[in-house]
C-alpha cells in the first residue's frame, strides 16, 4: 500500500510539472507583446547603430546610451519578461472593464517621472501607493496591487516615435561634434520585422575628424604663467591629436588641480577657457588658445564698490584645529556656546580641541574629568595638511594633502563624520591698494571636526543550514572595540558553536539527533599602521602618505567533534596590509603559525584512511609555519556601471626555514622527517591566481568570466600537502552541480568515502555567468562552471587522480545551470541549481549529460548561500 502511494505521488508530481511546463508555454504563445498597439504603433523590435567600416570607434563607443527609444528589458537574452507582465496585467484589467485602473496608472507613471527629476525614491512612493487606504474594497485593493505589478514589475511597450527618433539622432550628432567630428551627419530609418514590429537602424556619416594643430597660451598672471610653462609637458592636450571636448575639459580639471596643489585654494575651472580658430589653418584642422583669466571681484573703493581683476592668491596654512569628538547637532542648536565649552591642547603644533568634562543633559552639575578620546600622536601621524613646507618656514596649502588627510582620517574606522573646513582669516584680504602683481599669501585656519563612531559593538549571527538530510545550526557572538587604547586599535572578537546532525558518517547501528559538535573563537587586533612603532614610524612616514599601512595579530582556536574522528585546531599569526594607487592592496603575512590534532578516529574512517595511503598522510597530525604573500588588483568602483577587471595572486611557503636549521641541533625520526612540538611539520610551496573580468552589458546586464589556477609542490619533511591545504571543487562558489569537495581528483570515482572528501594538490577552474536584474530585488543568473582537482605522481596513490598533460584536459568537468539573488542591499541570498554536463568520474563514452540513464536528482545539485560565487 505504502509503495503505490509513492507510486501515485510521484505519477501527480510529474503531471503537475509537465501541466506548468505547458500553461507556460501557452502563455508565451497567448501573450503578443503587440496586442495593445493601434493600427498605426509599432513596437521597437531590434535597434541598431551603423557606421563606416574605416570609422574608428575608440573613445565614442557610447552612441547607444543617447538613444532614448531602445527594445524592452529582457531576460535570459530573449524574454521579454517585463514587457508580459505589464501585457497580462493590462489585458485582465481591459477584460474587467477596469479602465480607472489603467487611467491611474498613466497618471502615477507621470508623477513617477517627476519624481525622478527630483532625485526622489520611485520604489517608495510606489511602495507607499500600494498600501495606502486598506478600508477601501476588495476591487479597489486588487486594481492598487495590478497597478503596483505594472509599475514596478512590468515594462510598458516601447513604441516607435519618429519625433524621438529624431531627437536621439539630433543628440548624436551633437556628441560627435563635440568629439571632434564637426560635420558629422544621423539619420534613423526604419524596418518592419514582424507584426507590428520595427527595427529601427541610426546610420552616421561622421565626416574628417577636426584635428588639433596647436595649442598656444595667454595668461595674465605671471607666477601662474611660469607654473603652466614648466608643466607644459604633462599637457593633455597635443598636437595632431583629435579635437575632443572631454579631453580639453579634462586638462582643465588638471590645470585646477595643479595650482591647488600651488597653494592657490580659490582657483577654480571657469578661469580656464578655450578659443579655436580655424581661419588659417588646413581643413579640419584648429588652433587652440587657452586662457587663464584674472580674479574678478568687488572691493569697496571709499563708498563704492568697484570691479576689479587681479592675479589669484596664493594662501598658508595658518592654524590647524582638530575637534576630537565633534556633535553636529549640538554645533547647530547650541552655537557658540558648545563651542565655548571646549579645552585646547596642543601637539607638535596641531591644536586639539575637545570637551574635558562628562556631562548629563538632564544633571548640569553632574562633571566628570576626561581625557582625549584618541592620542595626539595618533591623529598626528595621520595629517599631512599644515606640515611646513622644505624649502620654506610657511605651510602651504597644498589640495592633495588636505584629500590624504581626510581618507587617513576616515581609513581609522573610528569616525563617522570626517569634515575639514577653511577659514579665510581677515588680514588675508587684500585692499585697494595693493592691485599688483606683488599680492601678499593669504592666510587659512583648517578646522578638522571628527564626530565618533560607536567606540563598541556586539553583533549576533545565527545560521541554518540543511544539505542530502544533513542539518544544523550555528551562532556566534562578535565583540568588536573600535578604539582600543586609545590608539585606534581595532579590536575583534567572534565566539562561535555550532550542532549539526551528518546521517552521511553515522555507523550503521547508530542513531541519534545532533552528533556533530564545532565550538571556537578568533581574535584579530588591527593597529592602524606598521608595528612596532618605534622601528617603523619616522622612517615610513613619507610611506604611509600613500600606502595606508596597517599592522595585523591574529589568533584562533576551533574545536571539532565529528562521529569519524575529533579534530583541534590552533593559529596564531602576524602579517602586515598596505596599499599602492588606488586599486591595488598587498597583505604579508610575515608568520603564520598553526598546529592540527585528530584524535578519537573511529573504525569506518580509519578503514577509509587505510585505502588511501597519501589521504591519511596528509589527515597526520602535523605543523604548519607559513609566510605568505598576496596582492589584489580590483578596478571595481562602488555605484558605478562599468566593466572592469579582478585580479589576486598569492605564494606561501611553509617550513623552509625550519628545515634548513633544523640538523644543525636535532635527529629525523623514523621516517626521515623533523618534529616541531612532537608533530611533523610541513614543507612545501603554494601558489594560486583568480583573474575575473566583470563586463557590463548595460544597467542591468552583467557578463562575468573567471579563471582559477592554484598549485602546491610537497617537499623535504613531509611529501603530502596537508589536508587544509589542498585544493577542492564543488559548491556554491565553485562548479556549482557538485557539492563541495565532491569532484576529482581527475577521473577518480570515490565509492568508499560516506562523505564527499576529495581534494588535490593542483586546481585549475573557469566559470561564465551572465546576470540580470529582473526587477526591484530580484535578479537571475544562468552560468557554465568547469574544472578540476588533480595530484601529482609522487603524492598519491589513485592512478585516475594524477596530473598527467595528455589526459587532464579529458577530465574537466562541466556543469551548467541557472539562479537567483535577493539583493537586500547589506547582504545578497543567492539560490542556485546546477546540472552535471560532463562527468569525468563516469566510464568512457558515458561522461555526457544523456549518454547514461539518470534520474534529475542524481544529476543536479541545488546550493544556498550568502553573496555571489565571485
Amino acid at each position: 500500500m505504502h509503495s503505490i502511494l509513492i507510486t501515485k505521488l510521484k505519477q501527480f508530481a510529474d503531471l503537475q510539472k509537465y501541466s506548468f511546463i505547458l500553461l507556460f508555454a501557452w502563455s508565451l504563445s497567448s501573450c503578443s507583446t503587440s496586442y495593445l498597439l493601434s493600427d498605426n504603433e509599432y513596437l521597437v523590435k531590434k535597434m541598431d547603430i551603423e557606421y563606416p567600416s574605416n570609422f574608428s570607434t575608440e573613445g565614442v563607443d557610447n552612441l547607444e546610451t543617447f538613444i532614448k527609444q531602445r527594445p524592452n528589458r529582457k531576460v535570459f537574452v530573449f524574454f521579454p519578461f517585463h514587457l508580459f507582465v505589464y501585457n497580462a496585467i493590462h489585458r485582465k484589467n481591459y477584460k474587467e472593464k477596469c479602465t480607472d485602473c489603467l487611467d491611474a496608472y498613466e497618471v502615477n507613471r507621470e508623477k513617477d517621472e517627476v519624481a525622478k527629476e527630483l532625485g526622489q525614491s520611485v520604489f517608495r512612493i510606489r511602495m507607499d501607493r500600494l498600501f495606502s487606504d486598506f478600508g477601501g474594497s476588495m476591487r479597489t485593493a486588487r486594481c492598487r496591487f495590478r497597478r503596483w505589478g505594472m509599475e514596478t514589475v512590468g515594462e510598458a511597450p516601447v513604441i516607435y516615435s519618429e519625433k524621438i527618433s529624431k531627437n536621439s539622432a539630433a543628440q548624436i550628432s551633437q556628441y560627435l561634434k563635440n568629439e571632434g567630428f564637426f560635420r558629422a551627419k544621423v539619420t534613423s530609418d526604419t524596418t518592419i520585422v514582424g507584426a507590428k514590429k520595427v527595427a529601427v537602424k541610426y546610420f552616421i556619416e561622421p565626416g574628417e575628424a577636426t584635428i588639433i594643430n596647436g595649442l598656444s597660451y595667454k595668461i595674465y598672471d605671471p607666477s601662474i604663467d611660469s607654473i603652466l610653462m614648466n608643466d607644459a609637458k604633462n599637457c593633455l592636450v597635443k598636437k595632431g591629436m583629435r579635437y575632443d571636448l572631454n579631453v580639453l575639459d579634462a586638462e582643465r580639471d588638471r590645470i585646477t588641480a595643479l595650482l591647488r596643489n600651488k597653494g592657490y585654494f580659490k582657483f577654480s575651472k571657469e578661469y580656464i577657457r578655450y578659443k579655436a580658430d580655424t581661419l588659417y589653418t588646413f581643413e579640419n584642422n584648429v588652433n587652440l588658445t587657452l586662457e587663464v583669466l584674472q580674479r574678478k571681484e568687488k572691493i569697496k573703493v571709499g563708498e563704492y564698490l568697484q570691479n576689479i581683476e587681479r592675479n589669484h592668491q596664493v594662501y598658508n596654512i595658518n592654524k590647524v584645529i582638530l575637534t576630537t569628538d565633534y556633535d553636529a547637532k549640538r554645533a547647530i542648536r547650541e552655537k557658540q556656546e558648545y563651542t565655548s565649552t571646549f579645552d585646547t591642547i596642543q601637539y607638535e603644533g596641531y591644536y586639539f580641541a575637545y570637551q574635558p568634562y562628562l556631562e548629563d543633559e538632564n544633571n548640569t552639575d553632574y562633571k566628570v574629568l576626561k581625557s582625549l578620546a584618541i592620542k595626539p600622536e595618533i591623529i598626528f601621524d595621520e595629517i599631512y595638511l599644515g606640515r611646513k613646507q622644505k624649502t620654506s618656514a610657511d605651510s602651504l596649502y597644498i589640495l592633495t594633502d588636505v584629500e590624504k588627510t581626510y581618507q587617513h582620517l576616515s581609513a581609522l574606522r573610528i569616525f563617522k563624520i570626517v569634515n575639514i573646513q577653511f577659514e579665510e582669516l581677515s588680514d588675508s584680504v587684500l585692499q585697494h591698494k595693493t592691485f599688483n602683481y606683488q599680492n601678499k599669501p593669504g592666510k587659512l585656519n583648517c578646522h578638522i571636526q571628527l564626530t565618533p563612531a560607536s567606540l563598541q559593538s556586539i553583533t549576533t549571527e545565527l545560521e541554518g543550514s540543511n544539505f542530502s538530510s544533513n542539518f544544523g545550526m550555528a551562532g556566534s557572538v562578535v565583540y568588536q572595540h573600535r578604539n582600543l587604547f586609545r590608539s585606534a586599535t581595532n579590536l575583534s572578537i567572534k565566539v562561535k558553536g555550532a550542532r549539526e546532525k551528518r546521517i552521511d558518517v553515522l555507523e550503521d547501528s547508530e542513531t541519534g539527533s545532533f552528533n556533530t559538535l564545532e565550538y571556537g573563537f578568533e581574535a584579530r587586533l588591527t593597529f592602524p599602521s606598521l608595528s612596532p612603532q618605534f622601528l617603523f614610524r619616522n622612517i615610513f612616514q613619507e610611506y604611509k602618505k600613500t600606502n595606508y599601512p596597517k599592522t595585523y595579530l591574529t589568533a584562533s582556536y576551533n574545536y571539532l567533534q565529528r562521529p569519524d574522528y575529533t579534530r583541534d585546531y590552533l593559529n596564531f599569526g602576524y602579517g602586515y596590509g598596505w596599499r599602492t594607487g588606488k586599486y591595488f592592496i598587498h597583505n604579508l603575512n610575515v608568520v603564520e603559525f598553526n598546529t592540527v590534532e585528530l584524535y578519537a578516529i573511529s573504525s569506518k574512517f580509519s578503514e577509509i584512511l587505510s585505502t588511501k595511503p597519501s589521504l591519511r598522510e596528509s589527515y597526520e597530525d602535523h605543523v604548519v609555519a607559513v609566510t605568505n604573500y598576496s596582492f589584489l588588483y580590483n578596478e571595481q568602483e562602488i555605484g558605478v556601471n562599468k566593466s572592469f577587471p579582478y585580479v589576486r595572486f598569492s605564494v606561501e611557503s611553509s617550513g623552509n626555514l625550519l628545515r634548513t636549521v633544523h640538523p644543525l641541533f636535532a635527529e629525523p625520526d623514523s621516517t626521515g622527517s623533523y618534529t616541531l612540538l612532537n608533530k611533523v611539520y610541513t614543507q612545501f610551496l603554494k601558489t594560486d591566481i583568480d583573474l575575473r573580468y566583470y563586463k557590463a552589458m548595460s544597467k542591468t546586464n552583467t557578463l562575468v568570466f573567471r579563471f582559477y589556477g592554484g598549485l602546491g609542490l610537497p617537499y623535504g619533511n613531509k611529501k603530502v600537502l596537508p589536508f587544509g591545504k589542498k585544493y577542492y571543487s564543488g559548491g556554491a562558489n565553485s562548479i556549482r552541480a557538485w557539492p563541495v569537495r565532491g569532484i576529482g581528483p581527475g577521473s577518480h570515482a570515490d565509492t568508499v568515502s560516506l562523505a564527499p572528501n576529495q581534494a588535490g594538490d593542483l586546481k585549475l577552474e573557469a566559470n561564465f555567468e551572465y546576470r540580470q536584474d529582473i526587477y526591484w530585488m530580484l535578479e537571475s543568473a544562468i552560468f557554465i562552471d568547469a574544472g578540476n582537482v588533480w595530484d601529482w605522481a609522487y603524492t598519491t596513490d589513485i592512478s585516475e587522480g594524477k596530473f598527467e598533460l595528455n589526459k587532464f584536459y579529458k577530465q574537466i568537468a562541466v556543469g551548467a545551470g541557472a539562479g537567483l539573488r535577493f539583493d537586500f542591499t547589506f547582504f545578497v541570498f543567492r539560490a542556485d541549481v546546477g546540472i552535471k554536463i560532463f562527468d569525468p568520474s563516469r566510464a568512457q563514452g558515458h561522461r555526457w549529460l544523456g549518454t547514461y540513464p539518470a534520474s534529475f536528482s542524481s544529476i543536479s545539485n541545488y546550493t544556498f548561500s550568502i553573496g555571489y560565487p565571485f
